[in-house]
């Protein structure tokens, strides 16, 4: 990224914080929700695989859950859910 800003050179003019909270977010989120829709509908034709990865924040000394979905199309990540105040058993899960 540094190279190509160098390679632009100085007249490369950078977003605003306005212009990167507001309609350069707006797109990423449509674009984003374009892309699962496309795998949604690859879910509904082919089936798919729910993955649970955990893991310990060990700076903020919580347990995290990350869920994600899998299929031919590829792997996609859902959530995080802090499950710290939760026991963790199979029952729960």
């Amino acid at each position: 990224m540094c190279e190509s800003i160098g390679q632009y050179g100085p007249g490369l003019k950078v977003p605003s914080v306005h212009e990167l909270r507001v309609p350069l977010l707006k797109k990423e989120v449509e674009d984003t929700q374009k892309v699962m829709e496309d795998h949604k509908k690859e879910w509904a034709e082919k089936g798919y695989s729910i993955l649970l990865d955990g893991w310990r924040d060990s700076i903020a000394q919580k347990d995290i859950v990350n869920f994600l979905v899998n299929s031919p199309k590829g792997s996609v990540f859902i959530k995080s859910v802090d499950v710290s105040e939760i026991v963790k058993d199979d029952d729960w899960l």
